[in-house]
């Protein structure tokens, strides 16, 4: 750990969503520039460790300790564990430990990422809520709340749809085109998807909207690990909540199914969320398929789960090409193989031809990127604008445009910098300028292969959660000590190094497999 001479006193976490990037006296004004940590290799290790950690009331390793409804629910959690809760413990690792030795007291100034955060410090100092009453309060609002959204899915949703769509919200982007697509082949789905308060009010008559449960439990932890780190001790309060949750909102939802006549689930290839929903569908007889919507790689551990048998997870998946099909046989227990169908790409636009770059700039596509090690990234975004390059930088929908783009350490005269321009949407034209796709973290990368761009990786220091590309000679592991001009010049020359037709199908849509599939 990096040390610093931080007196005992009080600080607030200045935060740039997502980058933490310093704490601030909030007597003195003093700032301390300190690194995330964004390893999700020491996350995978604290994961595979508690794996095995024996309950100190049961005696049973633990995630063989949530049988219930005969259905086993720690896989449900994985992602969750390996994401939220030990990925934001190796993040957020320096100032936990400033905070454990009660060195610092820490305040932040939103609450984006940081909830857990401040649970884990509670936790640390066995801190009382006091704040009790209030969230007792806030308990039995939610609890009449999800009475209601029971009685409205009852009595209000569409009951002859045959297909329920389950998404991340109304405005998902991941599923907009599919969503799009369902409904020109008049097969209007019934969306699955969780609202804000906002949301519930404005489309709780909208009978092609299936509300899913506010989360909302009670639950006191009786399990706790004797002598071990208090990281596993909150991690196993989080996974009790979340599994009393699921198991209320499957019994739930397997009752409304009763009423309705819905036959099939189409979902993005969830491994958080979905859970109630999905077993609930299933035991109803519903037949249901996931569709591919990022990357499955070596990091990624919920879409492995080599620790486990007997995985149950969608009965089909839909995959772009032969390479996710082929990986996912050598890597992965979550899927059987003769149950993963060969589509095409979600978004529409990776079927149509590839255009001629017209302009004569070097011209570099970075897309924002919300884990990764934003401020390091910044770093060669400014040496690629001082070696003469134009950096399109694409930004995501769903986060503040100014956030994104200040959380990578970019002042204002870098945005009134001709050569750098923010772009929201992805599109033959503007790929056909891009000579060189460039990034360390995001699945992005693997859709826009299909432009046939070479890849640049940038290291930073640690196992890039893109390692396999970079293994397979697919992409470029590149770093800040590169001459960018000359390695630029023999990535133009030298072209891709991998078969496009390998990793995207050029059949139909996952829209149309799905379809085929199920009718």
């Amino acid at each position: 750990m990096k040390e610093y001479n931080i007196k005992s006193g009080k600080y607030i976490v200045k935060e740039y969503i997502p980058c933490v990037d310093s704490l601030v006296n909030v007597e003195t004004g003093e700032h301390f520039e300190y690194e995330n940590n964004y390893n999700l290799k020491e996350s995978k290790e604290i994961l595979q460790e508690f794996y095995s950690k024996k309950n100190s009331t049961t005696n049973s390793c633990i995630k063989d300790d949530y049988l219930y409804d005969k259905i086993d629910w720690f896989p449900a959690n994985v992602s969750y564990l390996y994401w939220t809760i030990f990925g934001l413990y190796i993040k957020f690792n320096e100032i936990v430990n400033l905070s454990i030795d009660k060195k610092a007291k820490f305040y932040f100034e939103n609450n984006y990422d940081c909830k857990n955060y401040i649970s884990m410090i509670n936790l640390f100092y066995n801190k009382k809520n006091s704040e009790l009453v209030l969230k007792n309060i806030i308990y039995y609002f939610k609890y009449v709340l999800n009475l209601l959204i029971f009685l409205r899915n009852v009595l209000i949703v569409n009951s002859k749809s045959d297909i329920i769509l389950y998404r991340y919200g109304l405005n998902d982007f991941r599923t907009k085109e599919i969503y799009e697509e369902l409904i020109y082949e008049d097969k209007i789905p019934v969306q699955a998807l969780g609202l804000s308060y906002k949301e519930i009010l404005k489309n709780f008559f909208n009978r092609n909207i299936f509300i899913l449960f506010v989360y909302n439990i009670k639950y006191n932890n009786k399990s706790y690990l004797k002598n071990e780190n208090k990281i596993y001790d909150f991690a196993l309060d989080q996974i009790g909540k979340r599994v009393n949750y699921f198991r209320m909102s499957y019994q739930y939802y397997k009752f409304i199914f009763k009423f309705k006549s819905f036959k099939f689930l189409l979902s993005i290839d969830d491994t958080n969320y979905v859970y109630p929903l999905l077993y609930a569908c299933q035991d109803s007889g519903m037949k249901t398929v996931a569709f591919q919507h990022g990357a499955y790689t070596s990091s990624h551990e919920a879409y492995l789960l080599d620790s486990f048998n007997n995985i149950r997870w969608f009965n089909y998946l839909i995959v772009w090409g032969e390479y996710w099909k082929d990986f996912l046989l050598k890597k992965s227990n979550i899927i059987n193989g003769d149950k993963i169908i060969i589509g095409a790409n979600k978004n529409t636009y990776m079927l149509k031809p590839l255009l001629e770059k017209k302009s004569e700039t070097k011209n570099i596509l970075i897309p924002y990127e919300f884990l990764t090690d934003t401020k390091k990234v910044g770093i060669y975004i400014k040496k690629l604008l001082n070696n003469g390059f134009s950096i399109f930088f694409k930004v995501r929908s769903d986060e503040p445009i100014n956030d994104q783009v200040f959380c990578y350490g970019l002042n204002k005269d870098i945005l009134l910098n001709t050569n750098f321009t923010i772009i929201k949407d992805i599109n033959p034209e503007l790929m056909a300028e891009i000579d060189v796709v460039a990034g360390s973290m995001t699945t992005l990368i693997f859709d826009l292969m299909i432009y046939k761009k070479p890849i640049w990786i940038f290291d930073l220091g640690y196992s890039s959660f893109l390692n396999d590309i970079i293994e397979n000679k697919t992409a470029t592991l590149v770093n800040l000590d590169n001459d960018f001009i000359d390695l630029y010049e023999r990535s133009i020359k030298n072209g891709i190094n991998y078969d496009i037709d390998y990793y995207f199908s050029k059949k139909m849509s996952i829209t149309k497999t799905f379809l085929n599939l199920v009718y």
